[in-house]
């Protein structure tokens, strides 16, 4: 954060993934949350349904 914001950007959202798919990465909610609350950050997640 303190290097984006350094660097003139001004970061407002963190993005997740959470998906039912065998391949990927599926990112902790947990730790979105957590980050985003102490930078006050909106959360977005996507969620990927394989059929």
């Amino acid at each position: 954060m303190v290097t984006l914001k350094a660097e003139g950007l001004i970061p407002f959202a963190i993005m997740g993934t959470v998906s039912t798919t065998d391949h990927g990465v599926i990112h902790s909610l947990d730790d979105a949350a957590t980050l985003a609350k102490k930078h006050g950050l909106w959360v977005q997640l996507m969620v990927v349904r394989q059929y």
